[in-house]
């Protein structure tokens, strides 16, 4: 369990800003992946925006086009990069000793294949995988790595800190 001293050094103001910039700069590297360079070597298009509206549409009966989009914007900044700064960095370093890149890595694996596994199948009724092949995860392993490496450069490297002699 983090204690709360640990947990409120986590969350000051710097890194408030730090978690939503994290996620900006990783989609930015995930999205033109997912989009351009998997569909240009012959692999399907990586986008979680037709799955999102989907499951929305079968969970809610007929859900408004552009609901995933908002629904991403709204959620996907904070919950990824919080949940790897409080559960999975947390974890890498009290419990596992793992290094950051393979828990980032592990971390996004998990939330994919939840994503896949038990959002897409139950709940929007599609087949398990959809399809997606290792170009997805690689798609999502680039995200959390991205994500993760300007948490861990904004963490050890607060805003105002004293610059090393």
């Amino acid at each position: 369990m983090v204690s709360m001293a640990a947990a409120s050094h986590r969350l000051s103001g710097d890194t408030v800003w730090t978690v939503p910039v994290a996620d900006a700069l990783a989609a930015v590297a995930f999205d033109p992946f997912g989009r351009g360079l998997s569909p240009l070597f012959g692999c399907s298009r990586v986008a979680p925006m037709g799955l999102a509206q989907q499951v929305l549409s079968r969970a809610l009966g007929d859900a408004p086009a552009g609901a995933a989009y908002t629904l991403r914007i709204v959620t996907e900044p904070e919950f990824y990069p919080l949940g790897y700064l409080l559960v999975a960095r947390w974890r890498a370093r009290r419990v596992m000793t793992l290094r950051w890149p393979l828990m980032a890595v592990g971390y996004r694996t998990t939330l994919w294949v939840f994503a896949v596994y038990v959002t897409a199948t139950p709940v929007a009724g599609n087949p398990a995988v959809l399809g997606f092949t290792r170009v997805a995860l690689v798609g999502q392993s680039l995200f959390a790595v991205v994500a993760a490496a300007i948490m861990e450069h904004r963490l050890q490297h607060p805003r105002g800190a004293a610059a090393a002699p």
